[in-house]
């Protein structure tokens, strides 16, 4: 294998979750921003409700169906991109994978805004 194909696991790690973080501040900040720093401080409890972002922006504000559904396969989707992108040996797939996620996540704070914005 080509030396400049192989991406090291610790820089994987990093890069990963250097993205996990941006966004997580991201709202964060927005929350501080939007309603003050109690109310943006609140939202870190309800982290594990995060997925819901990218559920509401890819099925709409107005879905009927099971929320824990949605809940649990928004994680499973994470954790699946996550680890693809840590197991993968080449760059390219690698990055493919990184690029999916940071798509993802895009998604998840622009659908958390929707929905604190309307709650």
């Amino acid at each position: 294998m080509d030396e400049t194909s192989h991406i090291p696991r610790r820089e994987k790690c990093c890069v990963l979750l250097f993205a996990w973080l941006v966004v997580f501040l991201a709202l964060l900040v927005w929350g501080f921003c939007y309603a003050g720093l109690d109310s943006a401080l609140s939202l870190v409890p309800s982290v594990w409700l995060f997925p819901q972002g990218l559920a509401a922006e890819i099925f709409g504000m107005d879905y009927q169906g099971n929320p824990w559904v949605l809940l649990v396969a928004g994680w499973l989707a994470y954790f699946a991109v996550t680890f693809a992108a840590l197991s993968a040996q080449r760059r390219p797939v690698y990055y493919i994978l990184f690029g999916i996620l940071c798509l993802m996540l895009l998604f998840n704070f622009v659908g958390c805004r929707k929905l604190l914005i309307n709650f």
